[in-house]
């Protein structure tokens, strides 16, 4: 990977970070997590409350409302990416 793909990365991280909802924060969150480990997550809610300086009820409430909408399944300390994973991520 390149210097500037780097920069590029961190660029879109900041972005993300800064300026997204944590709704928007939590799936780009998770599609970049996919694109590294594969669509099975071992994870906790706790993990990435930490990752995303939030809370694990919140991130809990937003999972729930992802998995109605058949974007992930939930299963104990792990989740499942069921949606597209875009190659910009």
């Amino acid at each position: 990977m390149s210097y500037r793909d780097r920069f590029e990365e961190l660029l879109k991280t900041i972005d993300a970070i800064a300026f997204s909802n944590m709704d928007e924060r939590l799936e780009f969150y998770l599609k970049r997590q996919v694109a590294q480990s594969g669509p099975n997550l071992k994870l906790t809610h706790q993990e990435i409350a930490n990752d995303l300086n939030s809370s694990r009820e919140v991130i809990s409430r937003l999972l729930k409302k992802m998995e109605a909408k058949k974007m992930l399944a939930l299963h104990r300390n792990a989740i499942e990416w069921l949606g597209k994973v875009n190659a910009a991520v």
